[in-house]
């Protein structure tokens, strides 16, 4: 017989949905039982001889610490010709240990007083841990706290050790090291001259570049810097690609700006990173001020076009300090943008269900890969065609907000690759090792022996849309399948 729970599934005729009834019976919930200790052991031992331990490093201030073996610890009272004196590092209000050791050459001499705390039998281990978990943290910046100290507890314990260290204090200990290293608050240090900051990792320094007259309350920073060979390339490039990214930047900065350019010889031909911009606010006056502070840098710049994602206050502040100097979208942030507003009229199903809506707006998305000249005539094309009111408010959203005489759409997909959330000077010093790239990609390039590397795929892609080029200036398919193929070859 069967005694399984019988149930039922309640489905309503007007939508796919269901209900599941069923007698839901109370089990007995399964506890884990507690960790067994080891059996007693009452055995007595002899008593050992008292000896002493320097730890370098061993103390909360990072200086030496004397340990005994019969579980307590001194740090350095006073120095003299002959002796050292050691007092115990038990201090504090409620506490005041008098105990003390003098040591002469290898031999340590308790002093008079006895201690008036209980030992600790796990100090040596504790000190040792702590002393090398610190040493780590300072060489290997980047590397967790949690991941060093579990690491150093594992090579500096054995089973036999009890009154073990708090992992948790040692993490707390290693994150105030860094702190101190790195200063807590990126703000304040940021009040001093920024040419010392950058001195030392011998990039070209910038000017602290906030508005003049600021009030004490505005504490925005947009912080330029590059190193000398960037400069020279990006003013004799002509043309900048601008990018920005969020996810690397850690507060008080919201934004890692970048300007791009290529450099090449004959076939050869590479993009890199020639200017850094750690911005903290993103308003149209701080986008003038860096961009004036990069005209000032780079007087005989020659660059005549910017690609960028479209942002509005970055547009204006380019026009405005670049007058002669052409705005380009890029086509993977016009396709983001079609898209989104593809979603916001509502036409999501449509698009996904309807094979005419399908085809134009594919076709939308193909636009930057005709010629400059040919876009805004195809362009009006598919604004004529389009006979929903969604897909005419698309267009009009896409004509006010895209489309002008000086804008148009770059070919090349930008990627990046980075991290996420870096510290001030971590990423500092990240950029500084982009920043010596550079230099040596422009000497390969020159020597001609750099390409630009090419998955299969994207090199695949690559050929298939200078195969539609070809045909297309020579007139052998129309725009609408032109439009319609390379939609095909990016899917």
């Amino acid at each position: 017989m069967d005694h399984s729970p019988t149930h039922t599934m309640d489905h309503s005729p007007t939508d796919n949905s269901f209900n599941v009834s069923v007698v839901i019976n109370p089990t007995n919930p399964i506890n884990e039982s507690d960790i067994q200790q080891d059996g007693r052991n009452d055995t007595i031992l002899d008593d050992e001889p008292v000896t002493h331990e320097i730890v370098e490093k061993g103390s909360k201030q990072r200086a030496k610490k004397l340990i005994s073996s019969d579980g307590y610890a001194y740090i350095v009272k006073k120095t003299t010709q002959y002796a050292t004196y050691w007092r115990c590092s038990v201090r504090s209000s409620t506490l005041w240990c008098r105990a003390f050791v003098t040591q002469r050459g290898t031999t340590f001499t308790p002093g008079l007083n006895a201690h008036d705390h209980p030992a600790d039998p796990g100090l040596r281990t504790k000190t040792m841990v702590y002393a090398t978990v610190l040493d780590t943290a300072s060489t290997d910046p980047y590397r967790s706290a949690g991941n060093i100290v579990d690491q150093e507890m594992r090579d500096k314990m054995t089973t036999h050790d009890f009154n073990l260290p708090n992992p948790l204090n040692l993490i707390r200990a290693v994150n105030r090291l860094r702190q101190k290293i790195t200063g807590r608050n990126t703000l304040r240090r940021l009040t001093v001259p920024l040419s010392e900051v950058f001195k030392v990792l011998h990039l070209k320094p910038s000017v602290d570049i906030m508005p003049q007259g600021r009030s004490p309350r505005d504490t925005a920073r947009n912080i330029i810097y590059a190193s000398k060979t960037q400069l020279d390339l990006l003013e004799t490039a002509r043309q900048w690609y601008l990018d920005g990214t969020f996810k690397i930047i850690h507060k008080p900065f919201t934004q890692l700006f970048t300007v791009h350019a290529f450099i090449q010889k004959e076939s050869c031909m590479k993009q890199v990173p020639l200017l850094f911009v750690m911005m903290s606010r993103r308003q149209k006056k701080d986008y003038d001020k860096v961009f004036q502070h990069i005209r000032s840098l780079l007087p005989n710049a020659r660059v005549q076009s910017f690609t960028l994602d479209f942002e509005a206050v970055t547009c204006r502040s380019i026009q405005e300090v670049f007058p002669e100097a052409d705005i380009r979208g890029c086509s993977f942030h016009w396709g983001q943008a079609v898209m989104r507003k593809v979603a916001n009229l509502g036409l999501k199903t449509t698009y996904n269900q309807r094979k005419t809506t399908y085809h134009s707006i594919r076709q939308l998305l193909s636009l930057p890969y005709l010629p400059a000249d040919h876009i805004v005539p195809a362009f009006n094309s598919l604004k004529m065609s389009a006979t929903t009111q969604p897909l005419k408010d698309l267009m009009t959203y896409l004509e006010n907000t895209w489309l002008s005489s000086s804008v148009c759409w770059h070919r090349r997909f930008a990627s990046r690759t980075w991290a996420t959330n870096l510290q001030f000077y971590r990423l500092v010093q990240e950029l500084k090792k982009e920043a010596e790239t550079v230099s040596i990609a422009a000497q390969l390039v020159d020597e001609q022996q750099l390409t630009r590397y090419q998955r299969d795929t994207y090199r695949r892609k690559q050929g298939q849309l200078f195969d539609l080029w070809d045909r297309y200036e020579n007139r052998a398919i129309k725009t609408s399948a032109f439009l319609t193929a390379v939609g095909k070859i990016f899917n």
